[in-house]
């Protein structure tokens, strides 16, 4: 796939296509290989509704990413997978802006992120499992890379 799509080239060597495959409704033709089918419309979408625009506008972008949030080194991947972060922590599409300035000032000062739905991406659990009393049971985890509460 990464000889297609020029945001996989260039985000190197990934582990996983989260991040990439974007949300949307999605009609497939009830006769093809539905997950190759799935997924290759998921970054056609992406190409067209992110990279596309992003690719237009780097320079603009990243001026005002530095602007807006001075000290905050990110790359493109980087704000890709923040951005995943961010809508699995805050469902609520509204509310989404107000956590992406809360992890943006954590980490422009130092903090940890402290993304509590990151705890569930280690302990390869859905996030219909990972409840907050669930991640209560391992916010304390140090063995978890992606515990953002421990690194």
């Amino acid at each position: 796939m990464q000889e297609i799509y020029p945001f996989l080239q260039e985000a190197g060597n990934i582990g996983s296509l989260e991040g990439f495959l974007y949300p949307e409704t999605y009609f497939l033709d009830k006769d093809a290989a539905i997950v190759s089918a799935l997924v290759r419309v998921q970054l056609d979408t992406f190409a067209t509704k992110v990279w596309d625009i992003l690719a237009q506008d780097k320079e603009i972008f990243y001026d005002r990413f530095s602007r807006d949030f001075p000290g905050v080194q990110l790359g493109w991947y980087d704000i890709v997978r923040l951005a995943s972060v961010i809508q699995k922590e805050e469902r609520i599409t509204i509310n989404q802006p107000t956590i992406a300035g809360l992890f943006l000032r954590r980490l422009q000062i130092g903090m940890r992120l402290d993304a509590d739905i990151t705890l569930c991406y280690g302990l390869k659990q859905p996030y219909s499992v990972c409840t907050p009393s669930y991640i209560a049971r391992y916010v304390s985890d140090k063995t978890n890379v992606y515990n953002t509460r421990q690194q």
